[in-house]
């Protein structure tokens, strides 16, 4: 397997998780005051790595590795790096296992 990295801008995800206008889409631009912190984090992050395209199914845990820097674990074992560049870009890295992460 080979490296892969998304490159997203911070409008595309701003537009998804704001559900970009429509109030159908199942993403509240507003969460509810009794979903903890970490399950709306949980669920931004599987938003940014479901908007790549990648499978996930649900992020089950995350770690902070810095400021707007997070690797997210999903139930079906892929891990993910979603951190925002200097330049505002959005970018989600694969780094799962099974990756070759010396390429």
């Amino acid at each position: 397997m080979r490296r892969f990295a998304y490159l997203l801008s911070t409008t595309q995800v701003l537009g998804l998780l704001t559900g970009c206008g429509n109030e159908t889409s199942g993403i509240d631009a507003v969460p509810d005051d009794s979903v903890e912190h970490a399950d709306i984090v949980k669920q931004d992050l599987f938003a940014v790595i479901t908007l790549t395209g990648t499978p996930c199914g649900e992020v089950v845990e995350y770690v902070v590795q810095g400021e707007l820097d997070y690797l997210a674990t999903c139930e079906t074992g892929d891990r993910y790096r979603v951190h925002v560049t200097a330049e505002g870009n959005v970018n989600v890295v694969d780094h799962s296992p099974e990756v070759d992460q010396t390429r």
